[in-house]
């Protein structure tokens, strides 16, 4: 039977991968990441990694940012069926309520249809949306934009099979799975000798 790589909890059914590694619930796996990312990713280059893309242009309209992780609230239903979840995905403040308005008008249509979890959480999810159209432009990055590229580096990291000296995401994906581009120096030196031909 597979253990968490957390909590070290039997595992009977629906781990969480990624590779080879097990976790018992997605919670395990962010405490677990976040943990972890230490020991292999310096904080320097989470911090920088962060500020980049909170800076950067944003991945869905290419306009400015801040750019963070936003989060909208979806429901859909069919019959005894009823799922539910949160979908963030890195964009600036104009996007993020486009994409809360988008979910909003999906989840108060396809929302209701299941009985009876449909009709409890629909009302639920359609306030999130709402109260999330209010929210205003921060002068610092999220909590949820540092984890989130706190898990990504440690990824990269760890299917690169090596310590990371410098990283960079690239956020021309749309979604919250965005390529972590992690170079170490070692890389870096190995092309400009490359490049200048010693």
């Amino acid at each position: 039977m597979a253990r968490c790589q957390n909590c070290n909890a039997i595992i009977v059914a629906g781990a969480v991968k990624h590779g080879s590694l097990r976790w018992c619930s997605n919670d395990c796996r962010r405490r677990s990441a976040t943990r972890d990312v230490a020991t292999i990713v310096p904080d320097a280059v989470i911090d920088k990694t962060v500020l980049d893309i909170f800076h950067g242009r944003c991945p869905q309209c290419k306009g400015d940012g801040p750019v963070d992780l936003r989060s909208s609230y979806v429901v859909w239903s069919a019959f005894l069926f009823t799922r539910f979840y949160n979908d963030s995905k890195l964009c600036c403040s104009k996007c993020g309520r486009i994409n809360k308005v988008k979910s909003f008008f999906i989840s108060g249509i396809a929302g209701w249809w299941g009985f009876p979890t449909g009709f409890v959480v629909t009302p639920v999810q359609l306030v999130r949306n709402l109260i999330g159209l209010t929210d205003a432009d921060t002068r610092d990055p999220s909590a949820a934009l540092r984890e989130f590229v706190s898990i990504e580096l440690l990824h990269k990291a760890a299917e690169q099979g090596r310590r990371t000296d410098a990283a960079h995401i690239d956020v021309s994906q749309p979604t919250t799975q965005a390529t972590a581009q992690v170079v170490t120096d070692q890389d870096k030196e190995a092309g400009r000798r490359a490049r200048d031909g010693f």
